[in-house]
């Protein structure tokens, strides 16, 4: 199955497209109020198709289930940002769910990752990513499979950056400087 956030100002709406039937769907939409447009992500978080939502005081992220007769949203996290100018605004991807509750989201527009876990004094933990030269980046969230992310991703407008060195002493010809994260407050 393959998805799609269309945002069709002032919503948004989820469309699929199943592989076996060649059969475009619609997919059901969040609970009410939650169709305004603006500040949202869809991703795959623990194997199911998610949506993030950042709202005035809240990010929200609903979980497609699907393993019924129907699809169904459910609200899998709901974090409080209390005022808006504590948490930096934007679109923030979720990138993990850790079995302690914690989340792990990314924000483009600041290059950034945020942690959050509802147990921490702090809101969140703040990791900038370090020696990026662009103004927007992006982060996917992959899953190994038999299918190359290179191989989907690569084109006139995508760089693959080396994360992790193979080897901290020997660097290849064409590998790229290693990415850092470094907390800030």
């Amino acid at each position: 199955m393959l998805y799609w956030l269309c945002h069709e100002w002032p919503c948004f709406s989820v469309i699929s497209f199943d592989l076996d039937t060649e059969e475009f769907l619609s997919v059901p939409s969040v609970p009410s109020g939650q169709e305004d447009g603006r500040d949202v992500s869809m991703g795959d978080l623990g194997g199911s198709l998610c949506l993030c939502k950042a709202e005035s005081f809240e990010i929200n992220v609903w979980v497609m289930n699907d393993s019924g007769s129907q699809k169904l949203w459910m609200k899998k996290i709901s974090i409080r940002t209390g005022f808006y100018r504590r948490w930096p605004g934007g679109v923030y991807i979720p990138m993990k769910y850790f079995e302690n509750d914690g989340l792990l989201m990314f924000n483009s527009r600041l290059n950034a990752f945020f942690y959050h876990h509802p147990g921490n004094h702090s809101p969140f933990i703040y990791l900038k990513l370090r020696e990026i030269k662009y103004s927007s980046t992006e982060a996917i969230s992959h899953v190994p499979s038999f299918i190359s992310l290179k191989d989907i991703l690569v084109g006139k407008d995508v760089e693959i950056l080396n994360i992790n060195s193979r080897c901290a002493v020997l660097k290849l010809p064409g590998e790229t400087e290693a990415l850092s994260l470094v907390e800030e407050n």
